[in-house]
């Protein structure tokens, strides 16, 4: 079995890789984690879209493209801020566009346009920051990655000077596992999602439909047991989420045998901090390898201390 690499450059385990373009590395040789304002043009041909800034986000063990995409408003629909992650993976995984919301108060991130949208770099960590403000209740969405872990962490944090009160919050993500059939999105017995945690394996209902999960669910590594790399050529492989419960009341997922996943996970409001962890993967990796691979190196797949 191959060792997993990261965007075909970086093998994971930090082991010298004399195949690498860059030469390879030992762990103790990582260099800090970066991130700049970048270049890129997705969407740019739609006239629904408007203004966007992206934003990569890397280290030695992998790399991602979080972007902001401005969205015009129609006779039928406002205007949208939606946030994407189209690299490494654009068609699988996190979905490129409008792959999260936080809704505050009955409040939704996509209604409101950051206040602003800053680089960081410090300790040992490097991201982007985004300014919101929840009617009163100031917020920043931060995205960021340490030194070694392959992982991009993501974060709500509360501002303690904020004149609003929190009454209610709810997270979503949406995931696409794999491999997406080319229906248009409806059902298809095909598909064999299923979802592994650190408690138990959770098989694709028969019928689509919501599953609670609970504390003991911290990770979620996503597949599908039926397009794998290995047997299906636009395969990409699983993705894996992770989740810092707390400050999270309740959390479910619907999927079943359609191309979505989508979590919901329902947010005490007064918490300061809302964590979670996304890894996905240029190189395509079948689901075994990956899980071998995560059982092998837990450490790189831990959010990090508070």
């Amino acid at each position: 079995m191959g060792k997993i690499q990261i965007h075909g450059e970086r093998r994971l385990n930090n082991e010298k890789d004399s195949d690498s373009r860059h030469g390879g590395s030992d762990g103790d040789g990582m260099g800090a984690p970066t991130a700049e304002k970048v270049k890129r043009s997705y969407h740019a041909s739609s006239k629904l879209y408007g203004r966007a800034e992206y934003f990569s986000i890397r280290n030695d063990a992998n790399a991602y493209l979080v972007y902001f995409q401005w969205i015009k408003p129609t006779a039928k629909s406002p205007g949208r801020v939606v946030v994407g992650l189209p690299e490494p993976v654009f068609w699988q995984g996190f979905v490129s566009r409008d792959f999260t919301r936080l809704t505050v108060n009955g409040i939704s991130s996509v209604e409101l346009e950051p206040k602003s949208i800053e680089t960081f770099s410090r300790d040992g960590i490097a991201g982007v920051d985004a300014l919101y403000n929840f009617d009163g209740i100031r917020m920043t969405l931060r995205f960021y990655m340490t030194e070694q872990s392959p992982m991009l962490f993501m974060e709500w944090r509360k501002d303690p000077a904020s004149e609003g009160t929190g009454e209610r919050a709810e997270l979503a993500f949406s995931v696409y596992p794999s491999y997406s059939v080319p229906n248009g999105g409806k059902r298809d017995e095909r598909y064999q999602r299923e979802i592994q945690t650190p408690a138990r394996t959770i098989p694709s209902p028969k019928n689509t439909a919501w599953v609670k999960l609970a504390p003991a669910d911290a990770s979620f590594i996503m597949y599908d047991r039926t397009f794998e790399p290995s047997n299906t050529p636009k395969a990409q492989g699983p993705c894996f989420l992770a989740a810092d419960w707390k400050g999270i009341l309740s959390g479910r997922v619907w999927f079943g045998k359609i191309y979505v996943m989508d979590f919901r996970f329902t947010l005490d409001p007064k918490a300061d901090c809302w964590r979670f962890g996304l890894w996905e993967n240029k190189k395509p990796v079948n689901n075994q390898e990956f899980m071998d691979y995560k059982k092998n190196h837990e450490a790189f797949f831990q959010m990090p201390p508070r």
